[in-house]
C-alpha cells in the first residue's frame, strides 16, 4: 500500500553501502522488446522523512566462454561496490587422465653395481640403494599422473614389487615423450646419477635382485603388470648395467614379461638411452663392426 512501511532500519552507514540484489531467477519474466522495473522504497515509519535510493541495473552474460588450449593459472577480481575484491587464482590443467594406452615402464634397474668408495664415504653401502624405475609417455598428450601408483602384487601368496603413490609426488604431469623416475633412495640416487633429473618420489618395499612382478595401477586399472629376471642379462644382475626397453612405443604392453623386449644398457634414468655414434648393440661401446 501506498503507506506501508518498512520492516527493519537501515543506518545511514548502511545506506552508501551499495546493496546487491540478484534478479537472476526473474529473468524468465522477461519479453522481447520493452521492459519495466518497477522499485518500491519503503521508509520504517510514516513520518521518516529520510529516503535515498540510487538503481543500477547490472547485465552479467553467462553465456560467453573462452578455451584453454594448454595449462594455465587463471587470475580474477570482481568489481562490486565500486571497489575490486581480493585476487583469486585458479589452475586449470590440460592434462588428460593416465590410463594403459599412455604410459609405458621404460628402465629398470633392480641390483645396481656396488658403491664406490665416494659412495662409501658418503654412507650409501648397499648396492640396493641405487634402484630405480623409470615410466615414459609415449602419447602425443600432457598426461596427469595423480592417479597413478605402483602397488605390490601377490603371487603364490608372497607380495612383490614396490608401493609409490603420485599423487603428492614432485612429478604430477608428464608431457609427450618425457620421463619420470621412483627411486629407492633419492639421496644415493642423486649422489650416482645427479640431483638434476625427474625424480617423483622414494618407494617403499624394493626390487628382489632375482625377479619379481611390478604393477604399475591408475585407480583399480592396470596400467602395466610384468615379472623381469635376472638371468634374462647377467650384465644387469649386479654388473652395472639396467634393463631397458628397446621400443617402448611401439611394444605391446602385455610383451614387457619377455626378455627380446629388453636390452642390457648403460643407467641413464629420466633422460632415455643415447647411443654413441657406433655403439651397434648400445652397450656404451664403439663396436661398429
Amino acid at each position: 500500500a501506498f503507506d506501508s512501511t518498512a520492516t527493519d532500519i537501515r543506518f545511514d552507514i548502511d545506506a552508501i553501502q551499495p546493496e546487491i540484489i540478484d534478479l537472476s531467477e526473474s529473468l524468465s519474466s522477461l519479453k522481447e522488446a520493452d521492459n519495466l522495473l518497477a522499485i518500491q522504497l519503503l521508509n520504517s515509519s510514516t513520518d521518516d522523512a529520510d529516503l535515498l535510493i540510487s538503481p543500477r541495473l547490472i547485465g552479467l552474460d553467462n553465456d560467453r566462454t573462452f578455451t584453454l588450449t594448454e595449462s594455465s593459472t587463471l587470475k580474477a577480481r570482481v568489481f562490486a561496490r565500486n571497489i575490486w575484491s581480493a585476487i583469486t587464482e585458479v589452475e586449470f590443467s590440460s592434462a588428460v587422465p593416465a590410463s594403459s594406452a599412455d604410459l609405458r615402464i621404460s628402465e629398470l634397474s633392480y641390483h645396481p653395481s656396488d658403491p664406490t668408495a665416494s659412495e662409501v664415504a658418503a654412507g650409501f653401502n648397499d648396492a640396493d640403494s641405487f634402484d630405480f624405475v623409470e615410466i615414459i609417455n609415449i602419447s602425443g598428450k600432457l598426461i596427469d599422473l595423480s592417479e597413478l601408483a605402483f602397488e605390490t602384487a601377490t603371487v603364490e601368496g608372497d607380495q612383490q614389487g614396490i608401493l609409490f603413490e603420485f599423487a603428492d609426488s614432485a612429478v604430477t604431469k608428464l608431457a609427450p615423450g618425457e620421463r619420470v623416475v621412483v627411486v629407492e633412495d633419492r639421496l644415493a640416487f642423486e649422489k650416482r646419477y645427479g640431483d638434476d633429473l625427474p625424480v617423483a618420489g622414494q618407494w617403499s618395499g624394493g626390487l628382489d635382485n632375482g625377479g619379481e612382478t611390478v604393477l604399475l595401477k591408475v585407480g583399480e586399472s592396470p596400467v602395466q603388470s610384468f615379472a623381469y629376471a635376472d638371468d634374462w642379462y647377467p650384465e644387469t644382475d649386479g654388473q652395472g648395467k639396467s634393463l631397458e626397453v628397446i621400443a617402448p612405443a611401439t611394444t605391446a604392453a602385455n610383451l614387457w614379461g619377455t626378455k627380446s623386449t629388453w636390452q642390457a644398457s648403460i643407467p641413464t634414468p629420466g633422460l632415455g638411452y643415447f647411443s654413441p655414434p657406433g655403439d651397434a648393440n648400445r652397450d656404451g661401446q664403439l663396436n661398429s663392426d
